[in-house]
Order: structure tokens, then C-alpha cells, then sequence
């Protein structure tokens, strides 16, 4: 049997979206629906009382949607890029644990892979965003027979703050169906992610397993 080799590398702040294009772009179908505004409950600003957000199609722009969230009587809006088949409720995690919900946002749906984008109350409604404070973090889900990408969050680190982790591979021999790619962990303080340890995986697929329902 082979055995899991971590090998420690250094990774490019994107590792992430390794393999995006390969994972599938967009695929039309025959009649899309008309998108709808979704609605989902999040404390946002983790006072204990929930807060109402909205994901609704952008009226003045095409394939973007609008994110609302309210608190109160005061309304932080956003726009973000909106999938071809409509807008998605997004997922509410906290991905950090300090008792503050974020809002997992779906921007793009391609033939195998989501890709999202993570939004909360850091000083209004922002995206997360990378080291440079510039580029924002994008997640991607799912998989296909020779790539897959996957995230979850760990509790037991030492910081104490839950970390966000993120997993891209490719089938490297599909004879023995082992995979090559990498595993990334971002420490996530008021809304910017840093890279806090990455290396290049070698093995069977369930090396790369992601349980996003650790974010919850």
C-alpha cells in the first residue's frame, strides 16, 4: 500500500483555485428559471439576535446579485457576480469562531464545482480577503473523476481561533487512483485571511476530505 507523504512546500497565496478551469465551467441548460431573492437568518454582528439577509438579482447589471444585510434599521448592501442559473441562499458558517456568523456566498456553478465568496460585518459588509488585503478569498466545492476541491474548518489549533483549511488535487495515476494537491490553512482576522501552514499532499482521495458542516 503507498503511503500519505506531506511534504511541506511553499504554496502560492491562490493554491486554492488550482485547477479552476479544469473543474468545469458553466453549463447552460435548456430553460433557466428566473432567479429569485432568497432569504436567510445570520447574526451577523453576534449580539445574539438574528439578522435578515437577502440575496436578490441585480436590477442594473447583468449577472449580479445584490447582498442586503439588516441590522436593525440600517441596511448594509453589497454586489457580487451571480451564478447563470439565479441566486443561491448562502450558507451561514462562522469561520473563526468568535461568535460573529459570516455568509458563505455562491458566485459561480460550473459542470462540477461551486464557487463562493465569504462575506461579513468587518467594519460594514465586505468579503473576505487575502494577506494583500486586495484579492478576495474564494472557496471552491466539489469534484470530478480526475479533480476535486473541498474546505473545512478545525477547532484544535494553536491560536485557539477556528482556521479555515482548503483542499484542491488532481488524479495523479488513475490505475491506483491516487491524487496530488494540496492543503491549505488561513487564520481569518477581521475579515483577512493569512496563510498559516500549506503543503503539497500525495495519496488516495480521503486525504482531501473537507466536511464543510464544521464551519456551522
Amino acid at each position: 500500500m503507498r503511503s500519505v507523504v506531506p511534504v511541506p512546500v511553499p504554496v502560492p497565496v491562490l493554491a486554492l483555485v488550482t485547477g479552476l478551469l479544469a473543474l468545469g465551467a458553466p453549463v447552460a441548460s435548456a430553460a433557466t428559471p428566473a432567479p429569485a431573492s432568497v432569504t436567510v437568518q445570520a447574526d451577523v454582528n453576534g449580539d445574539g439576535v438574528p439578522d435578515r439577509v437577502v440575496v436578490s438579482p441585480a436590477t442594473d447589471a447583468a449577472n449580479q446579485q445584490i447582498l442586503t444585510v439588516t441590522i436593525g434599521r440600517t441596511n448594509y448592501v453589497a454586489h457580487t457576480a451571480m451564478p447563470y442559473f439565479g441566486v443561491q441562499a448562502p450558507k451561514v458558517v462562522d469561520i473563526n469562531l468568535d461568535g460573529k456568523q459570516e455568509l458563505i456566498v455562491t458566485e459561480d456553478i460550473g459542470a462540477h464545482t461551486y464557487w463562493y465568496s465569504v462575506w461579513g460585518m468587518f467594519g460594514g459588509l465586505r468579503p473576505v480577503r487575502l494577506a494583500d488585503q486586495v484579492t478576495k478569498l474564494q472557496l471552491l466545492e466539489g469534484e470530478s473523476v480526475g479533480e476535486l476541491a473541498r474546505y473545512n474548518c478545525n477547532d484544535y489549533t494553536p491560536s485557539g481561533r477556528r482556521q479555515l483549511v482548503t483542499y484542491t488535487a488532481q488524479l495523479a495515476d488513475p490505475n491506483t487512483l491516487m491524487y496530488t494537491g494540496h492543503r491549505v490553512t488561513y487564520d481569518i482576522v477581521n475579515g483577512i485571511a493569512t496563510v498559516t501552514n500549506a503543503f503539497a499532499l500525495s495519496g488516495p482521495q480521503i486525504i482531501f476530505y473537507g466536511d464543510p458542516s464544521s464551519c456551522l
